[in-house]
């Protein structure tokens, strides 16, 4: 067996099967932490604004302090 050859061929097949017009997403990238612990309790990823929004609400009625990242990260689907 030509294993260069097949290894050729199964990086094209794979290239091909990858959609060419996909962008990356742009998330911020949140941590909750519990003040008296400094126990991460959830991590999570925020695309929009209205999930920025969410769990802020959602932070400060659990009495948790959130931390956002400033500079946001490219996310492949």
């Amino acid at each position: 067996m030509d294993y260069h050859h097949a290894s050729l061929a199964l990086q094209e097949w794979l290239e091909e099967q990858q959609p060419q017009d996909q962008q990356p997403e742009l998330a911020y990238y949140c941590e909750a932490i519990n003040p008296a612990t400094n126990e991460v309790i959830w991590d999570d990823l925020l695309y929009t604004d209205e999930q920025r929004t969410k769990r802020l609400e959602e932070a400060a009625a659990a009495g948790l302090t959130l931390t956002i990242e400033a500079t946001p990260d490219e996310i492949w689907a």
